[in-house]
């Protein structure tokens, strides 16, 4: 985890969109303070927001079928020091998104009625089931669109930063939060892959 001791005055600049304030280190860095006590530093925030589709997803053609695959360009790793948490990987089906969660930490099988539960740094909450069915490879999957519906869940998941998720096992959960880095790239990807429906 990251250190910083900060000036004991902030510069009280605030982005009314996610009421962030902008301090400096005693190292002289900027950084940007979040309400839920999150922070990043300044720059990573200015490349976040700069992320493209292009940056973010790709679209690769199967070479003996000749149809295209199109996902997110990168596995998204959200894990602990202590190596549990969960890597995510969104991609596009044939009329659905889908979220293919590796769940690492409290048990290697997921039960059939798994839930997953979601917090958004706005506070809110959301609560959905495994789609993926029972197994026992960490594998916990949801899907949005097409046959699956949830338009709107997936509507949140596209416009809005999750804080965290906690993921039931057969003996367990695994639960971890989002850098603030990590929760603009999933939510900007999840944007780009919903333009592809």
């Amino acid at each position: 985890m990251k250190k910083v001791l900060l000036i004991s005055i902030f510069l009280m600049t605030t982005v009314a969109a996610f009421s962030q304030k902008v301090a400096t280190t005693e190292e002289g860095e900027k950084v940007i303070l979040n309400e839920d006590g999150t922070w990043m530093y300044a720059d990573e925030q200015q490349q976040a927001a700069s992320l493209s589709c292009e940056d973010l997803i790709s679209v690769e053609t199967d070479k003996m079928t000749g149809k295209s695959v199109i996902g997110a360009k990168n596995l998204l790793k959200v894990l602990r020091e202590d190596g549990n948490g969960f890597a995510i990987f969104v991609q596009k089906g044939k009329r659905s998104l889908i979220f293919s969660i590796k769940v690492m930490g409290a048990s290697e099988c997921i039960n059939a009625d798994s839930k997953i539960l979601i917090l958004f740094r706005d506070g809110e909450r959301m609560e959905l089931t495994n789609e993926g069915g029972a197994n026992c490879d960490a594998n916990f999957t949801l899907m949005f669109e097409g046959p699956a519906g949830k338009k709107k869940e997936l509507k949140k998941f596209a416009s809005k930063e999750v804080e965290s998720f906690r993921i039931w096992t057969a003996r367990g959960y695994v639960e971890n939060d989002f850098s603030p880095m990590e929760s603009i790239e999933f939510m900007k990807t999840v944007a780009c892959l919903k333009e592809k429906l």
